[in-house]
């Protein structure tokens, strides 16, 4: 696979049993990977950390050209998972989110990436959540949209704001409502700042994902400028074969 500068590349997968052996899906990954498997409670949240894990792996060595066992991974402050730097590996980023049933990969190279995607079958109050994470002109949109459709807004901006925060590195460390997802394709999020009266801003790029399913997704870039490229792929069930279409963008 190559992926040229201003691309994304998307992934979705179902993670659906392998037709390789546990163990030696288990055995691609790295000790601290290995680890912090066996740490899940529910049998199932492990089983799908190891198949994202080994999917990233096996997209990242297309990618690269590096092999499965190889590939090295870094973490920033908040624990967002990077591929380790060297000279001779290409700047790739990366981003995953997962929902019931289906997870997303994103790629960009040289510039940062997030992605974010829910399902409208989640059982939340959104009425109560509106009001603790979106922002002055989200709660306006949503307040006066008719009661059937807010629940898909609220998702919608949910996953805009996730993937920019995704793409940060930030965690929840910026409060949500912060975040004005209401007018894309451009994002003003405000950064830490040593000087109260000059705050300092970065400018994200945002898309919402046209995704089947009753799924929802945004997939955010960093920089003003849109992407010259959005192809959508999707994984078959096979560890190491793909089977990719390009969707317009």
């Amino acid at each position: 696979m190559d992926l040229d500068n201003g691309e994304i590349h998307i992934w979705s997968d179902t993670l659906q049993e392998s037709r390789l052996d546990y163990n030696v899906i288990n055995a691609l990954l790295s000790q601290d990977e290995q680890a912090r498997a066996k740490r899940f409670y529910r049998r199932d949240d492990g089983f799908r950390y190891v198949m994202s894990r080994v999917r990233l792996r096996s997209l990242l060595a297309e990618y690269t050209r590096i092999p499965v066992k190889d590939i090295t991974f870094c973490y920033g402050p908040n624990g967002k998972p990077g591929l380790l730097s060297k000279a001779s590996w290409p700047n790739i980023h990366f981003s995953i989110s997962h929902t019931s049933g289906l997870t997303l990969f994103a790629f960009a190279l040289g510039e940062e990436v997030g992605v974010d995607i829910e399902t409208a079958a989640h059982h939340i109050d959104v009425q109560a959540a509106s009001k603790r994470f979106l922002g002055a002109a989200e709660l306006a949109h949503f307040n006066s949209t008719p009661s059937d459709n807010r629940k898909s807004l609220f998702f919608k901006y949910w996953t805009r704001k996730e993937a920019c925060l995704k793409l940060l590195g930030i965690g929840l460390s910026v409060e949500p409502q912060t975040i004005d997802v209401s007018k894309p394709p451009i994002v003003w999020v405000k950064a830490d700042s040593s000087s109260e009266h000059r705050p300092e801003y970065k400018i994200l790029w945002l898309m919402d994902l046209q995704l089947d399913g009753g799924y929802m997704g945004a997939c955010a870039l960093a920089g003003s400028g849109p992407p010259k490229a959005v192809r959508h792929f999707h994984c078959d069930h096979a560890i190491h074969t793909f089977a990719g279409a390009e969707v317009p963008h």
